[in-house]
């Protein structure tokens, strides 16, 4: 099987494991020898006398290289090397070694999975070269393997961490959503109305009814620039800003203890903004005081989308204010108060820019006019009817389109105290 042998041994680090070799060869001399020459080499060696024992061997200890013998009984090295590469994409490193020297042979023998192929009579140096070259595809293999393995075990922590994280995400979503009114909430004369559909669990939008005193109530609608979790969390912060009980702690009132107006609640929320938060983080907001006994009803318009006034009678609904600054985008922001009266049964609607990025049926975008016609009729409804119509709009807009910014929408409606009394005795 061979003529000479004339390398030394080369030297190994102890970083690198030895290559593990099975040498497949029926005649015991040939397989002797051979396997004297690959230890010398320090290759760590194991030997086979046919096919069938050589899937024996692989099947009791890991092989990196086969150097198997073409013609042996019970399986042939073409066989063999056909059922090694069925193994699989780790499956050894296979040269041939073979007295056919027909090319049909050496085909057939490619065809078969053999990565490489010595012919007898072959020279030793010539076996040294080709093992060495197949040393190194099998190091790049363990090596690619073991970057392999190292992705995998970082892809599943970065899973198990991304589940954990939305598993915090739905608590977190959950958790606001407990924080806005509840459906069909009243507050003394006032009933409420709303949707809320964020664009990515958590929101930047938050609003509320606040009980200030016996007589006013304050509402808002806040919009935090961005969506997502920092958005959710300064809308959070915000609202508690706004929601702190006890007038010494909420913006909603001066260093005296009267109510504030509503300009001078946003003035207060920009300084807080605009001293303690990044400069990036900005909110919109409509916040209002309203006096649940008379229905005089204060607004200020920092930077946001206008609230709509809709009268009880057959009056068209309007848009109100002119758009103001940002909360937190200047220092010197100055704002101002929108006054008006409500009429019994009167209603004001606060919404979030991202009601005009929701889609009709006719896929264009819902406009101010589209809200002006869809208020004027359903102010024909009571509120508890309008709390449906609402729901199953824009459930239906979300389902067909899925919402690119948070969406937010309160309704207030308002009444006497003597028409409220009135309504219930007629119950």
């Amino acid at each position: 099987m061979h003529k000479a042998f004339v390398h030394s041994p080369k030297p190994r680090t102890n970083q690198t494991e030895p290559i593990r070799i099975l040498v497949v060869d029926d005649s015991l001399a040939e397989r002797s020898v051979v396997m004297s020459m690959l230890t010398k080499l320090e290759y760590e060696v194991f030997e086979a006398c046919n096919g069938v024992q050589a899937l024996k061997v692989m099947d009791e200890q890991p092989i990196d290289l086969i150097l198997s013998d073409w013609r042996m009984p019970e399986l042939n090295g073409l066989d063999l090397c056909v059922a090694v590469k069925k193994r699989g994409e780790n499956a050894p490193y296979f040269i041939m070694v073979t007295g056919q020297n027909n090319p049909c042979d050496l085909v057939a023998g490619m065809d078969s999975g053999a990565d490489d192929f010595i012919t007898k009579p072959f020279v030793m140096e010539e076996m040294r070269v080709r093992l060495e070259a197949g040393e190194r595809i099998v190091q790049l293999r363990k090596s690619l393997d073991s970057r392999n393995k190292a992705l995998k075990g970082l892809l599943e922590r970065e899973t198990h961490a991304k589940q954990a994280m939305l598993k915090d995400l739905k608590a977190a979503e959950m958790l606001q959503r407990a924080m806005l009114p509840e459906k069909n909430r009243r507050v003394g004369q006032i009933e409420l109305a709303h949707f809320y559909q964020p664009a990515m669990g958590v929101a930047g939008d938050i609003y509320n009814v606040l009980h200030l005193d016996e007589n006013h109530v304050a509402f808002y609608l806040i919009d935090v620039a961005g969506h997502g979790i920092r958005s959710a969390m300064l809308s959070f912060y915000a609202s508690q800003l706004l929601s702190a009980t006890g007038a010494s702690h909420s913006l909603c009132f001066d260093e005296d203890g009267a109510i504030s107006r509503p300009s001078a609640v946003a003035a207060r929320l920009n300084q807080t903004f605009t001293g303690n938060a990044d400069q990036r983080d900005y909110l919109t907001m409509i916040y209002g005081v309203l006096n649940t006994q008379t229905g005089q009803c204060a607004l200020c318009q920092a930077g946001h989308p206008p609230p709509m006034h809709i009268p009880s009678g057959e009056q068209r609904p309007r848009y109100l204010g002119k758009g103001g600054f940002a909360v937190g985008m200047l220092e010197d922001a100055t704002y101002e108060d929108m006054n008006l009266t409500l009429s019994p049964g009167d209603r004001l609607l606060l919404t979030s820019d991202g009601l005009y990025e929701c889609r009709l049926k006719t896929q264009k975008e819902v406009t101010p006019n589209h809200m002006i016609g869809l208020m004027a009729h359903l102010r024909q409804f009571p509120t508890h009817d309008v709390q449906k119509q609402l729901d199953t709009m824009f459930h239906a807009m979300a389902t067909r389109r899925p919402v690119e910014d948070d969406l937010s929408i309160l309704m207030i409606h308002w009444s006497r105290p003597e028409q409220r009394a009135h309504c219930d005795s007629q119950d």
